[in-house]
């Protein structure tokens, strides 16, 4: 059921011009979660809900929980859809902008944070996420090389705190930041 999700999704990101994690990220990302075995995880940027569902599937087989947040309401909306027919009851999905979340809004420290929100808040949603991560957690930001000048903020802060991050080309275009907290 999941993988056939998964093919629905892809089509509707297509045919809506929805941006959404590429093969080789999707593969990295499961991957990384097999890895390290996250049990509270963070998406911020659901889109239509396509990494969530990776994530969530991924994470489901040790016990792992998923908060998703999207900012754009059409986006937040075929989420929901999707989240229903997926059956998964390891996600809260939530509407609103991250950065405007109170800090007691989540309850737990994440271990695993996939960015993929707005590109020019990356800064701000790392400095926010702050208050909900301790010395183990794997921060992962999306979009990193396409959007380089949007991220640079961010690139910029971590080289002036001497904070140790990697950026791994994925593809030919793009590739991610990751962050060991």
């Amino acid at each position: 059921m999941i993988q056939s999700i998964l093919h629905i999704l892809r089509a509707y990101a297509r045919a809506h011009a929805v941006p959404i994690a590429d093969d080789p990220t999707t593969q990295y990302i499961e991957s990384l979660l097999k890895k390290i075995r996250p049990k509270y995880c963070l998406e911020i940027g659901s889109a239509i809900w396509y990494s969530t569902l990776t994530i969530a599937h991924n994470i489901q087989k040790w016990g792992g929980k998923l908060c998703s947040c999207e900012v754009s309401y059409p986006s937040y909306m075929v989420a929901l859809h999707y989240m229903y027919h997926s059956q998964l009851s390891n996600i809260l999905l939530t509407y609103g902008d991250f950065i405007k979340f109170p800090p007691t809004y989540y309850h737990n420290s994440f271990d695993f944070v996939f960015v993929d929100g707005q590109k020019n808040q990356y800064l701000d949603y790392y400095l926010k996420l702050q208050e909900r991560i301790h010395n183990d957690t794997v921060l992962v930001f999306d979009d990193v090389i396409s959007y380089k000048s949007k991220i640079t903020p961010l690139t910029d802060y971590l080289d002036q705190h001497s904070i140790s991050y990697e950026i791994v080309q994925l593809s030919e275009e793009d590739g991610i930041l990751t962050i060991n907290a």
